[in-house]
């Protein structure tokens, strides 16, 4: 250390390492070097004690930065939150938790009485010293941020965001707090708390009573406003509401403009001229205040409020009301002008404005005399308008067209009619389409075609087969084949055909309607022998690319549905594929062969290993992809489940489709990679769902399948299913005190072999129940049987009183036919169908042909689509699970018939069709067309249906039938239902309350009852009756304006003594009748037959039961074919046979006319062979005429010589002198008298001989 002079001093300074933290003691010691003698050896050295302290952070909120919703001042959120955390302290953050608090500031000062906290988050971070992260909040974070603000702050204004940033555990510590907060650069508005108020307190209305569109005069009008705050300027709005609060017409007037402050303040308008509403009715005046500095948008401000009250913060109303009666005249009818743009299915009608219409009704029918309309066009309303297009119509078809004129008067009467033919410009068409070797064509002719044919030449070594369509023919020699038929309906004709070996061959074709030719649009070369359409390089390779392509053709109308389906099972079970010979398209393109298959397999092996693993924290979800070695491609997709929403997608190609629900990501090579994204949605626990794909062969995702928010975690219950086999496996989380599981079974399963603890199955409720106590596993389990088909399980378990949702296998399947099916069923306009795939299915597709005249809509199920051309509507999806498809109808009125068809890998299946018919009943297309006639309702047509809704009057009003409006009924008085007491001391009661009232008229009323004997206080509505004898009572009612109605009760007094009993005790009631309990109850006697066993009756000597002396109803056979006999309780019974107005015959059983003359009237006998009532015949004289018999023997009939009697062609003694001129005269009939001035036919006259009786 060198030499150091006599009394001099040195200074040594030198690094001294601090070793870890804690207290520590220096010791420095110095002795001679040399020969020099020191005075004392005790002072050579010292101590000194230093602190070692821990290394600190120090953590600086930077660049904060806040995002309010737009247009929204009084919200309590922000729609974005970022900042940076820098670290300036020596000691980095490792995986410390950070916490950040919000807090809002009216000035630059944090720390002071105003600054309010409304939120804070927490974080996990690691910062390196010097290090800067930043901070963006997610929606969860956002939603934080504020969940402390739960009121508005006062007062309104601008305000800042100021954010604080802390180590919460204090390690490391962060001991500079000044540099820890930050806020933000500027402030934002705040408008939340609401201080607009106003009143009216005085308003003159002039006149009261006014017409519509009349102008009324608002004078005189004020009262008080207040704002919201000091600078607010307040425009307050007058104008005229229904009694609904509801603005309908007149013109709203600002009436007042100024700054009124917090206070309330007063303010006066001017008269304000209001243009009275064009409906009647009562209106009441309104003001209301709106901030702001534009009276156009008061005023509309006014327009679109809807107060509730009649003093709400901005509204007042105003207690006088003006009542808007109509005072204008119906129109004159229009006059109609010839139609134009004609069409062969519409024109346009035309007519000229009639004088103070607003509005027209048009007519348009298939007669003259208007008594069959065309549908939609009856009094139809088209508005303010002098023309309006009609559609629809049949070709070369006449028709004729009327209008009337409306205002709110009333409508006027029918114009003239004119007449307009419909042309026929319309030839037809015919259409091809051709789908691998089969061919359809579609022949559309046009309205009002009487016949068409079509024809279809084929190139030569090509054979048609399945032939369809109406009158369908080939000829070998033509090469043509025909079809034909008449009307102007739609038809399909198709054909199939077999080649003589692979190549394209052409077809051609030709459409006649009515004599006309049209050519066959659309394809015609037919290509045979090759690939599936969709190979586009037909290299026997099915891709993605091309089948999906191919599937889009397919719901965009231009290629056929098993055709699509067929590609799609080749792209996902095929490595390759090859045309199996002998099989008709498309089931003839199969997977290739064994070979090919087995490097297939092998490719699928290879990948088993590889796979992709999710990984979940809390929101956020990482998925690890690792593709097997020499994959070339891959690609991953995440089902979201409903109510969860993905953000924050990290990963090649990462895309979110909303629709489809899905997250994909796709790459190329071998290499692995990590996907990444975060959810948000409501608290509850969510089950993830993805698949993997390397090179086409799907991977295994594993790992974490769940996403819990906002809940903690309760513990899982995972379902599977083996065939008829259930098994829950219940995992209770730590902690857990008790838990339940209930499994619903679905209609037509039974459960039985139930495990587990406490399990029960309840048929009622059709759910099968387990529950037990504390954290330990359970496996539950148990077996079901039914019909064949698909079935959905659904259970929930509860741990601790929290429910979770059972996941796993969901579905059992029972022997389900392979073919699987698609069941359609209607409810009106709304169609459903149900898609169950077969098992193992990898593809499938339906379509629906809709009817000419409906349209489709609301279209739900996957992949669905609706294409007009073909007029199909078409659905594709992979997989077996069932799918429910839907779709709405709408269209004219009739009966329409659905045609589906559902495709699984390619075989067509037929559509199980519970209802195959929509049936549409219109009773109305417009409002007008329900008027009931009723002014006393609301007559609207909706959905085709008339609803007549009644009038809904103000308490205290009724609807006047006669003017539809509402109005105070006539005063009525009730004075309530008679009465009826008993005299004092033969029982009760003794009085009785009146039950008096009044309706209609002008409240308060006054009630006064005449006769007022008996009556506690008679100017009561409802007094306390109590005469000694019956009396009517007359009530009267006044109401406030001076008008009377009575109305009248009778109060009965009775004698309420009791009678005497006919008994007392069971002895008193003996009959004699041994068969019957005797007994007495309530001082009446009661006789009760003996209830004998069946097979037994009572023995009326002894009382007792013994055997009867039937045991069926044939031991009571009394052989009379007139009654019937039953064996009933052991004894016979015998009832005779009912005939009604006719007569058993004991002979047959059998029910006649009659068994003798004397049961027959009106001169006839009774003819015993058919036991009928028949005439007796009357033989005839010389003049052709039935006379009376010479004798009175009713038994002779003359002979039936089979010609049928008739009477005289002339009238009887009338044309002796044979001059051809006949005087009318009387014409006698059978003898029996004669018949004044009656004619009888000769065509199909005929008299018989005998005449059964009508009874």
């Amino acid at each position: 250390m060198g030499a150091v002079a006599g009394g001099a001093t040195k200074t040594f300074i030198f690094p001294l390492t601090a070793g870890s933290p804690g207290t520590k003691t220096f010791r420095a010691f110095v002795d001679s070097g040399c020969s020099t003698s020191e005075t004392s050896e005790s002072n050579n050295q010292t101590t000194k004690s230093y602190t070692v302290v821990p290394l600190q952070a120090d953590l600086v909120l930077l660049n904060l930065n806040v995002t309010r919703p737009y247009g929204l001042d009084g919200e309590r959120t922000f729609t974005a939150c970022s900042f940076d955390i820098k670290n300036n302290g020596p000691s980095a953050l490792s995986s410390e938790g950070v916490f950040v608090e919000y807090y809002l500031s009216n000035d630059t000062t944090f720390g002071d009485s105003d600054d309010k906290k409304i939120g804070d988050t927490g974080f996990t971070f690691s910062i390196a010293s010097g290090a800067t992260t930043t901070v963006t909040l997610t929606s969860e974070g956002l939603a934080n941020m504020v969940r402390y603000w739960t009121q508005c702050l006062v007062p309104n204004g601008n305000y800042y965001v100021f954010a604080k940033v802390s180590v919460p555990d204090g390690s490391p510590s962060d001991p500079t707090s000044s540099n820890n907060y930050t806020r933000t650069g500027s402030t934002f508005i705040y408008n939340g708390c609401t201080f607009y108020g106003v009143t009216i307190t005085s308003c003159t209305i002039n006149p009261t009573t006014a017409c519509n569109g009349a102008t009324v005069t608002l004078s005189g009008t004020g009262g008080q406003v207040r704002g919201m705050s000091n600078s607010d300027l307040i425009k307050v709005t007058i104008g005229l509401r229904n009694s609904s609060g509801n603005w309908v017409g007149g013109n709203p007037v600002v009436v007042s403009s100024t700054v009124p402050g917090l206070n309330w303040q007063a303010w006066s308008g001017s008269s304000a001229s209001i243009t009275a509403p064009t409906s009647p009715g009562t209106y009441y005046v309104w003001v209301r205040s709106t901030p702001t500095t534009s009276d156009s948008t008061a005023i509309n401000d006014f327009k679109t409020a809807t107060p509730t009250s009649a003093n709400e913060e901005r509204d007042d109303k105003w207690s006088t009301s003006l009542t808007v009666e109509i005072c204008v005249d119906p129109p004159p009818p229009p006059t109609v002008l010839p139609a134009d743009n004609i069409t062969s299915t519409g024109f346009r009608a035309k007519w000229n404005s009639s004088s103070g219409a607003t509005g027209y009704r048009l007519d348009v029918a298939t007669n003259s005399s208007f008594t069959s309309y065309v549908s939609g066009y009856q009094n139809r309303d088209v508005g303010d308008t002098t023309s309006h297009p009609v559609s629809g119509l049949t070709a070369n078809t006449p028709y004729w067209y009327r209008v009337r004129a409306y205002n709110s008067a009333g409508t006027s009467g029918n114009s003239d009619t004119i007449p307009v033919t419909t042309s026929n410009d319309c030839v037809g068409t015919a259409s091809r389409t051709i789908n691998g070797t089969c061919v359809t064509i579609t022949v559309t002719p046009c309205p009002g075609t009487s016949a068409w044919g079509l024809e279809e030449t084929l190139s030569v070594g090509l054979t048609p087969a399945d032939i369809t369509g109406p009158n369908g023919n080939w000829n070998s020699s033509t090469r043509k084949i025909t079809w034909y038929g008449t009307g102007d309906s739609p038809a399909t004709c198709g054909y199939c055909v077999s080649c003589p070996g692979a190549g394209s061959y052409t077809v051609s074709g030709t459409a006649n309607y009515d004599g006309t030719d049209v050519p066959v649009s659309g394809p015609s070369t037919i290509t045979c022998g090759g690939c599936h359409p969709a190979d586009t390089n037909n290299n026997w390779v099915m891709t993605m690319s091309e089948a999906i392509a191919y599937a889009a053709g397919w719901q965009q109308g231009l290629n056929p549905m098993n055709y699509a389906i067929r590609a799609l099972y080749l792209w996902q079970n095929c490595v390759t594929y090859e045309r199996q010979p002998g099989t008709a398209e498309p089931m003839c393109w199969v997977c290739a062969s064994s070979s090919t298959l087995a490097l297939a397999n092998e490719s699928v092996e290879a990948t088993v290993n590889a796979g992709a693993v999710r990984t979940v924290s809390n929101s956020s979800v990482s998925i690890v992809i690792s593709p097997p070695v020499g994959t070339s491609a891959w690609g991953y997709e995440e089902i979201m489940p409903a109510g969860l929403t993905p953000a924050n997608i990290a990963g090649p190609n990462g895309n979110w489709n909303a629709t489809t629900r899905k997250i994909t990501w796709y790459s190329t090579g071998a290499a692995s990679a990590t996907l990444g994204y975060t959810v948000a949605g409501p608290d509850g626990v969510y089950i993830l769902n993805g698949a993997v794909n390397f090179d086409g062969a799907d991977g295994t995702v594993t790992g974490d399948n769940q996403v819990t928010i906002g809940t903690q975690p309760t513990g899982e219950a995972v379902r599977s299913v083996s065939d008829a086999n259930v098994s829950i496996v219940v995992s209770p989380a730590a902690g857990t005190s008790a838990w339940g599981l209930e499994e619903s079974i679905p209609a037509g399963l039974t459960p039985s072999n139930i495990t587990g603890p406490n399990g029960n199955w309840n048929a009622g409720t059709r759910k099968i129940t387990w529950y037990s106590t504390g954290v330990a596993s359970a496996t539950l389990g148990y077996t079901v049987a039914g019909p064949d088909g698909v079935y959905t399980l659904n259970g929930t378990a509860n741990f601790d009183g929290t429910d979770h949702a059972v996941t796993g296998d969901s579905q059992v399947t029972l022997e389900t036919s392979p073919i699987g099916g698609a069941v359609r069923s209607v409810t009106y306009l709304n169609v459903s169908i149900a898609v169950t795939p077969p098992v193992g299915t990898s593809a499938w597709g339906y379509e629906e042909i809709m009817p000419a005249g409906l349209t489709p809509a609301n279209i739900a199920g996957p992949n669905g689509n609706w294409n007009a051309a073909t007029r199909k509507i078409t659905w594709y999806s992979t997989g077996a699970a069932a799918v429910t498809l839907t779709y709405t109808v709408n269209g004219p009125a009739g009966v329409y018939t659905l045609d589906g068809t559902v495709n699984f890998d390619g075989q067509d299946n037929p559509v199980t069709a519970e209802d195959s018919q929509i049936t549409i009943d219109e009773q109305c297309v417009e409002d007008a067309d329900c008027d009931d006639g009723d002014l006393c309702t609301i007559d609207a047509c909706v959905d085709g249906e008339c609803v007549n809704t009644p009038v809904q009057c103000p308490e205290g009003e009724v609807c006047d039938p006669d003017t539809g409006q509402c109005v105070v009924p006539p005063l009525s008085a009730n004075a309530g239902p008679d009465k009826s007491i008993c005299l004092p001391g033969t029982g009760s009661p003794t009085s009785a309350v009146l039950d008096g009232s009044a309706t209609g008229g002008t409240p308060p009323y006054t009630y006064f009852w005449e006769t007022e004997t008996g009556l506690d206080d008679p100017d009561v509505a409802e007094p306390t009756a109590s005469p000694s004898s019956t009396t009517t009572y007359t009530l009267t009612v006044t109401d406030d304006d001076g008008t009377i109605a009575s109305d009248t009760v009778k109060v009965t007094v009775n004698d309420c003594t009791p009678p005497r009993p006919d008994c007392t005790s069971d002895a008193q009631c003996n009959d004699n009748n041994l068969c019957t309990n005797d007994t007495c109850v309530g001082g009446h006697c009661v006789y009760t037959p003996i209830d004998c066993p069946d097979g037994e009756v009572c023995d009326p000597d002894t009382g007792e039961c013994i055997p009867g002396p039937c045991s069926n109803d044939a031991d009571c056979d009394d052989d009379d074919l007139c009654t019937t006999g039953a064996c009933v309780s052991g004894a016979c019974v015998y009832e005779d046979m009912d005939c009604g107005e006719e007569i058993c015959d004991p002979d047959t059983g059998a029910c006649v006319e009659c068994l003798e003359d004397a049961d027959c009237d009106d001169g006839q006998v009774c003819e015993q062979a058919s036991r009928t009532c028949v005439d007796v015949l009357l033989p005839r004289d010389d003049d052709g005429m039935d006379e009376p018999p010479v004798d009175d023997d009713v038994d002779e009939v003359p002979p039936d010589d089979g010609v049928d009697e008739v009477p005289p062609t002339v009238d009887e003694g009338t044309d002796d002198s044979d001059d051809d001129e006949v005087t009318p005269g009387r014409r006698r009939l059978c003898g029996i008298g004669t018949v004044e001035a009656m004619a009888f036919s000769l065509v199909g006259l005929s008299l018989m001989r005998i005449r059964r009786r009508r009874v």
